[in-house]
């Protein structure tokens, strides 16, 4: 069976390191058309506004599931500017645990054929989404399937050949002015059209196509 050409990013901001305790602050995802990577219209940072992004209420993940914060990250998030601190601030508009769910399984429904599932990490964010679906006693297998989930950083390490210098978040356009001047550091929308980026970007150069601007 021809595997499907649509897969799906996804990232998340939390309150802890402990991807099994942890409060999820947020969580963005965006579907991509992995043939539209190599192709004479291949995704731009314009594309951020594709990302679906979920606040969530974190105050009932914490009261209600048991999560659980984390000195260090409070500190970490603390010490960020006002722009990023801002962003896990909590607001009457952010989601329920079942409510997140519901959307999230909505978003997915947008395109019934997915072939992979990417993050940064395969041992934090998908996790993190378990979690969720579990507190509401929904299973994740049954929207995605265990083994089509992987992890952009290996992706990056195999296309340097592993070399312990190579950046895992390296800059995936030609003009990194730009980039440095407009990319938001740990917020998930970015974090995540940054890795669809950094996909298309090792397809492009294995496929010995011309890498975009910006």
């Amino acid at each position: 069976m021809k595997q499907s050409r649509f897969e799906v990013f996804i990232d998340a901001e939390t309150l802890s390191e402990d991807s099994l305790t942890a409060p999820v602050v947020d969580f963005s995802a965006v579907i991509i058309d992995r043939e539209k990577m190599i192709s004479d219209n291949p995704y731009s940072m314009r594309d951020i506004s594709l990302v679906k992004y979920f606040k969530l209420d974190t105050k009932e993940q914490i009261m209600r599931h048991k999560a659980v914060t984390s000195e260090n990250t409070l500190e970490f998030w603390k010490n960020q500017p006002k722009e990023v601190r801002k962003r896990i601030i909590p607001s009457e508009d952010d989601l329920s645990v079942e409510l997140f769910v519901n959307k999230f399984i909505s978003f997915l429904a947008t395109e019934p054929t997915i072939g992979r599932v990417w993050s940064r990490n395969i041992s934090f964010d998908i996790i993190l989404l378990k979690r969720l679906f579990k507190m509401t006693g929904k299973n994740l297998n049954a929207y995605i399937e265990h083994y089509l989930v992987r992890d952009i950083r290996t992706a990056i390490d195999v296309s340097f050949g592993f070399d312990i210098n190579a950046k895992n978040n390296f800059i995936p356009v030609k003009d990194e002015v730009f980039w440095n001047k407009v990319f938001q550091p740990h917020n998930s929308t970015w974090d995540v059209i940054g890795d669809v980026l950094r996909y298309q970007a090792i397809l492009r150069n294995d496929a010995n196509l011309e890498q975009i601007n910006r």
